[in-house]
C-alpha cells in the first residue's frame, strides 16, 4: 500500500496505515517497506515458461514468496505443503503425463 501510495501519490488516511501496522509482524512491515517497483515488475511481468524445469523452479519461488507472507508457521507450512501434492498443480500433471508416455 505504501509502494502505491508513494509511486502514485494516491491519498490513503495516515489511519489506514497505523491499523495495518499494528495488524502486521515486524518481519512482514521490514519486507514490504523493502518492496520497490523494479521487485514488484521483475515478480509480475515474467516470461512465459517452456520447460519442466522452469516450471519446477517458478514454483519454488512462487512458494517462498507467498510463505513469507503468512503470519505464522501453519500459514508458511499451509503453501510449502502443496509440494507435497504434486498432482493438484499444472506442473505435477504435466510431469505425470510425460512418465506415463515414456512407460
Amino acid at each position: 500500500l505504501r509502494l502505491a501510495t508513494n509511486l502514485l501519490h494516491a491519498p490513503v488516511p495516515t489511519a489506514v496505515f497505523a491499523s495495518l501496522n499494528r495488524a502486521t509482524p515486524a518481519p512482514m512491515q521490514r519486507y514490504a517497506e523493502s518492496l520497490n517497483l523494479r521487485y514488484v515488475m521483475e515478480r509480475s511481468q515474467q516470461k512465459p515458461l517452456t520447460t519442466v524445469w522452469q516450471r519446477v523452479q517458478r514454483g519454488f519461488l512462487d512458494r517462498a514468496e507467498t510463505a513469507r507472507w503468512a503470519a505464522n508457521w501453519q500459514g508458511r507450512w499451509h503453501v510449502w505443503r502443496t509440494l507435497l501434492q504434486p498432482t493438484r498443480t499444472d506442473t505435477g500433471q504435466l510431469i505425470l503425463q510425460q512418465i506415463y508416455r515414456k512407460n
